[in-house]
């Protein structure tokens, strides 16, 4: 699906607080195609809207930002993470049919 992504235009980027050493981990193990940033002070996370309340923990969210660094669609789907990427394949499809 990255692919489908990137020749789409997309650029994938993933976000979370974890340490630069848990990223490569999880990266490899999963063996993902994109970078994983490390947003150890939560900025990123608050300033897309995605700490839980009281910034206990964070929210699931998928977010497509076009050219003009605009957040055109959004998802949350806190436990299913079926939802993100079935959300990201129709965007895919979307975007491959628009070529």
């Amino acid at each position: 699906m990255h692919e489908d992504l990137r020749l789409g235009g997309a650029q994938v980027v993933g976000v979370s607080p974890q340490s630069a050493a848990s990223h490569r981990a999880f990266a490899t193990r999963y063996q993902l195609p994109f970078p994983l940033l490390v947003d150890q002070n939560k900025r990123v996370a608050r300033a897309y809207d995605a700490l839980l309340p009281f910034g206990i923990g964070l929210r699931r969210v998928t977010y497509l930002i076009n050219q003009q660094q605009i957040i055109a669609e959004g998802l949350e789907a806190n436990l299913n993470v079926g939802e993100h990427l079935d959300w990201l394949q129709a965007f895919a499809k979307k975007a491959k049919l628009s070529e």
